[in-house]
């Protein structure tokens, strides 16, 4: 992986952290659906009256993104050379 941005932060002596995270139930129902993807979250709550209820994640799926979210934590800093991810 390309690290060139992460090379120029840490020659300016600075530190540089990638933040994760999974857009649940605010990400866009139709972009998820064209896209080919379910539109999951934690829990099957809408965002607003009105608004399309995700699928709960089954806690195989939890345990999947837990296992998901260390493994790009572990590419960011072994791969793409940033100081940590969460």
């Amino acid at each position: 992986m390309n690290a060139q941005i992460t090379d120029a932060v840490h020659a300016k002596g600075s530190f540089i952290f990638m933040q994760l995270w999974a857009l649940g139930r605010t990400a866009e129902h139709d972009v998820l659906l064209e896209k080919g993807f379910d539109y999951v979250s934690a829990s099957a709550i809408p965002t607003k009256d009105g608004a399309v209820t995700p699928r709960a994640l089954t806690i195989d799926e939890v345990k999947g993104y837990v296992q998901l979210f260390g493994a790009a934590s572990h590419n960011a800093v072994h791969c793409a050379g940033f100081d940590g991810g969460s």
